[in-house]
């Protein structure tokens, strides 16, 4: 299917929870949010969470997707948060450290860490070509 054709969905919700580990590479699925749109219509979206309670941790999420698979998330975290949530996807990713780019599901994935005063947003994202 071209992105070009896609049908797309853009979701925001104010406030929800789960422990999902939501990775460039995943499968979408409706069930971590509420939305009322049958995910039979469309294959894309961006998907924006304001709180996000995750593990334990308070965090604002976005992620992009295009054919059912994620594209693009970012976390943005308090930095005494950090320690925690690097232990949680590291342990998902069974790595030891977070370094620029991975191979995850045969895929490569680009991981940017940037401080913003007393956050700090992680994005990831597929590599293109």
């Amino acid at each position: 299917m071209n992105g070009q054709n896609e049908v797309r969905v853009q979701h925001y919700e104010r406030s929800t929870s789960f422990d999902e580990v939501i990775l460039p590479t995943n499968n979408y699925t409706a069930q971590s949010f509420q939305i009322f749109v049958p995910d039979s219509i469309y294959t894309g979206g961006d998907l924006r969470v304001k709180k996000l309670k995750w593990n334990g941790i308070k965090v604002r999420f976005s992620a992009s997707f295009s054919e059912n698979t994620y594209q693009y998330v970012t976390y943005r975290i308090k930095k005494k948060d950090q320690q925690q949530f690097e232990a949680i996807i590291l342990k998902h990713l069974n790595r030891e450290s977070l370094i620029d780019s991975i191979e995850y599901n045969g895929q490569i994935v680009l991981i940017k860490k940037t401080i913003l005063g007393s956050k700090i947003m992680y994005e990831l994202s597929l590599k293109k070509g």
